[in-house]
């Protein structure tokens, strides 16, 4: 044959930086993204800093909480009693790894997914044990009508 079905030539100093793409793109396949207080609610969601650092790394990143979510960023603006609505929800659906934006910052500095554990609000213990009650209501309220999968929005 005649090379057709080889391999994809790649210019020399290019296949770095593709190498380097392919890479990237894996850390956080998989990974599925809401945020909750990190940026302005004006601020489109593909134009956050946050958000194109995520999409770099490979996870995908959305507006509205629903079954698909594994994690939700968050920055607590008003303190640990005022939850806003989207972490209410995942809280509740018990499934959703909650953090801090710099385990964002931490899986692109080290190319890899930092462990959650490390990134948890502060006080999460007291946060969940403060909330309970509106957590435990919602549980019951996903019980009686799941959440509906988000249509994949096409960047």
């Amino acid at each position: 044959g005649d090379g057709a079905g080889g391999e994809v030539k790649v210019k020399k100093g290019e296949d770095i930086r593709v190498l380097l793409r392919e890479a990237q793109i894996q850390v956080l396949s998989g990974v599925k993204i809401v945020f909750s207080g990190v940026f302005p609610s004006s601020i489109p969601l593909h134009k956050s800093r946050e958000v194109q650092m995520a999409e770099k790394l490979g996870a995908k990143c959305y507006d509205k909480v629903g079954p698909h979510i594994t994690h939700i960023i968050v920055f607590l603006r008003n303190g640990r009693r005022h939850l806003t609505d989207k972490l209410l929800l995942c809280l509740a659906m018990g499934t959703v790894e909650v953090v801090t934006p710099n385990w964002l910052q931490a899986c692109t500095a080290f190319w890899e997914r930092a462990g959650e554990d490390m990134f948890r609000l502060p006080d999460y213990p007291l946060v969940l044990e403060e909330n309970k009650k509106q957590i435990e209501e919602l549980k019951e309220k996903l019980k009686a009508e799941p959440l509906q999968e988000e249509e994949e929005e096409e960047q």
